[in-house]
């Protein structure tokens, strides 16, 4: 059985438009944690509507988790939004403080940092690359493995059907 956690680690996507799943009393529930959230809302909304407040008060517990996890993720985003805005805005204010000084060993610095941070983008493309085909290649190992194994198996199971 695989929680949230597991999913988390081995996802590394924008938050909100992550999947979880949900082992919850009446079964999986799979989802964004907004889904997630809604869904049990509206189980705990049945349950009452049944009288059963113990399961009630369970779906709410539930709903609970993945409202924090929800704004946890939203607060990450927009942290994240607000530093790339920061980021822009110091670019920006370097670009004109150059332009208005028109300083020519200040214009080479400048056009050299973006030239770097255009080379750092293309190399962690590369290496993303790098590391699908290392994965391909893993896993084309382990398929022949698997094939060589099922091959053993049949000659053996033939061997044995011959021998009796």
């Amino acid at each position: 059985m695989q929680n949230h956690r597991n999913n988390y680690n081995k996802n590394k996507r924008n938050g909100r438009s992550q999947n979880f799943d949900s082992n919850g009393p009446t079964g999986r529930i799979k989802g964004s944690a907004k889904q997630i959230f809604e869904k049990y809302q509206s189980l705990a909304r049945d349950a009452y509507s049944t009288g059963d407040n113990i399961l009630m008060e369970n779906y709410y517990q539930h709903a609970e988790h993945y409202f924090r996890i929800n704004n946890y993720l939203n607060d990450q985003a927009e942290q994240k939004k607000k530093a790339r805005a920061e980021q822009m805005e110091a670019k920006k204010a370097k670009r004109e403080q150059v332009e208005t000084n028109s300083d020519a060993a200040a214009k080479k610095e400048l056009i050299k940092e973006e030239a770097s941070e255009k080379d750092i983008k293309t190399k962690s493309e590369d290496n993303n690359v790098e590391t699908k085909a290392k994965d391909a290649k893993k896993t084309e190992k382990k398929i022949k493995r698997v094939k060589k194994t099922i091959t053993k198996k049949t000659r053996i199971g033939k061997k044995k059907e011959e021998a009796e």
